[in-house]
């Protein structure tokens, strides 16, 4: 895939917004390999995001939604409320999330799964 990319001739600026220092430098050693990506930025914080990324009109944001000093809906929305035109958004997580709770309410017991399955 990355391959391929490298055969783009074009130049996407791209701006992440990432408070954990080891994904934010793995994100930037990635982008470097691929041929027309240039990081334009980067902040661990919400507040830094939002005054930064109007400035730098980056093509592409990778935020991740639990930030330390807010979330990256907080970014998308005050961004949106400044009027700033939307780039492409990729929405990173490292969060463990719990099921939601219609599909937990619905997913049978370990007990019941083993009663059925004989065990």
């Amino acid at each position: 895939m990355i391959r391929s990319l490298n055969a783009i001739r074009w130049a996407y600026r791209i701006y992440i917004v990432e408070d954990s220092a080891i994904l934010l430098r793995l994100l930037v050693e990635m982008l470097r390999g691929i041929a027309g990506a240039f990081v334009v930025g980067h902040s661990a914080h919400a507040e830094q995001a939002i005054r930064e990324i109007p400035e730098v009109t980056p093509d592409a944001i990778i935020i991740d939604l639990m930030l330390t000093t807010g979330t990256g809906y907080d970014v998308m929305k005050a961004l949106e409320q400044q009027g700033t035109t939307m780039p492409v958004v990729i929405v990173l997580t490292n969060l463990t999330m719990a099921p939601h709770p219609t599909w937990a309410a619905r997913r049978p017991s370990r007990s019941s799964r083993s009663a059925r399955s004989g065990r």
